[in-house]
């Protein structure tokens, strides 16, 4: 008989963790779900394949010709949609708020959304107005009106839309075109190298070009609006999306308003894991230190997938502004080389002693895609 080694030494058992999941990209649908399945107060409900789409709403239904597109991804792909949220609505502007709000409490594991009937302008106003509120969703409207391709058309849907919200996207073509667009979201590689994509010059089967003249691709480029289109050389035929646009220039293209999405989620993911993983954060350089760990992994993964490009040449009015908000002249030289920049700036003494919190600023470079080209071609004889 002996004393056990644990009166002495007691080890107890710990698990450092390696973070909660982050953000999926993933779709929702809003239907009016004509076919009566949401019942018992069912508002949203969350598929991971189109089959499981078909069992539910039935195989002739048009949400599951939605999901069959959209579980197709896209040509390419490095990834698969993972699940595909479906959420009831009256495609009304007067209950719009309140049903969103209802499908948000049940799950916001999406980013992009459309409407599987037409919508009004209203209701159309109302998707931007709910994106723009917190900048963290995509509202993608689609319209089917042939007179979208008419230039200068003043009383179309995509007309009208035109500079209105900077977290929508408008599509001409009709809710597989739309599926096509949260399914390029969707199928973003986030953990690769290199995962970030465009919308431009991407394809998928099922899907039919709805724009095959220079004419209604300009009229449609002039009000932004996006479609699905086929190009030609004299040999050869392309038919792909273009050119991934949202509606407004704050943002200009689907991929920097995706790929923004992604960064601040994680990395208030991150921080919410290292608040939960230490005993305290201390207001000192300690803190900061931790606060930067944090926010380090995801700037690691960033540079990986292509949020964050080195390299990018800024211009004189962009470092001048960044110089007057940061009082920094390292932070353009910063961007070059490294592709980021984040400043910490504890509260003082009165903010501390109320534990108001740092303010940190993350600025990042991202170099974009190019989606034109001007070739001189000159022969020396």
């Amino acid at each position: 008989m002996a004393i056990p080694a644990s009166y002495i030494v007691k080890v107890s058992s710990r698990v450092i963790s390696g973070g909660s999941a982050d953000l999926e990209t993933n779709g929702l649908l809003l239907t009016t779900d004509t076919g009566n399945k949401f019942t018992s107060g069912l508002v949203a409900k969350t598929f991971v394949s189109a089959d499981e789409v078909g069992k539910f709403f039935g195989d002739g239904s048009e949400e599951f010709s939605f999901a069959t597109q959209y579980f197709k991804g896209v040509e390419n792909q490095q990834k698969i949609p993972t699940a595909l949220v479906v959420g009831k609505f009256s495609n009304t502007a007067t209950a719009f708020d309140a049903e969103i709000r209802a499908i948000t409490q049940v799950t916001q594991n999406w980013v992009g959304f459309t409407h599987l009937q037409p919508v009004a302008e209203d209701v159309a106003r109302k998707m931007g107005a709910f994106a723009d509120r917190e900048e963290d969703f995509v509202a993608v409207v689609w319209t089917s009106d042939e007179a979208t391709t008419t230039s200068k058309n003043t009383s179309t849907l995509a007309f009208k839309l035109k500079d209105s919200f900077h977290c929508l996207a408008v599509v001409f073509g009709g809710f597989l075109d739309a599926a096509f667009v949260l399914a390029n979201g969707a199928s973003i590689a986030w953990t690769r190298r290199q995962g970030v994509k465009t919308w431009f010059a991407k394809s998928a089967s099922g899907l039919t070009p709805r724009v095959n003249d220079e004419g209604a691709a300009n009229a449609l480029d002039q009000i932004r609006c996006n479609y699905y289109g086929q190009f030609a050389t004299r040999n050869a035929q392309f038919k792909f999306f273009n050119p991934g646009v949202m509606s407004t220039t704050r943002y200009g293209y689907l991929d920097v308003i995706y790929n923004s999405i992604w960064l601040r989620n994680a990395i208030q993911r991150a921080c919410m894991d290292g608040f939960k993983s230490v005993n305290r954060t201390p207001y000192n350089d300690e803190g900061k230190t931790l606060i930067t760990a944090w926010c380090g992994d995801v700037i690691d993964a960033a540079k990986l997938n292509g949020i964050i490009d080195t390299g990018v040449a800024l211009s004189q009015a962009q470092r001048a502004q960044i110089l007057q908000e940061t009082g920094d002249e390292d932070v353009a030289n910063a961007l070059f080389t490294k592709g980021y920049w984040m400043g910490i700036t504890l509260p003082p003494a009165n903010g501390r002693s109320n534990r108001q919190p740092p303010v940190v600023s993350l600025y990042w470079a991202y170099a974009g895609s190019v989606q034109k080209l001007n070739v001189e071609a000159t022969v020396i004889l």
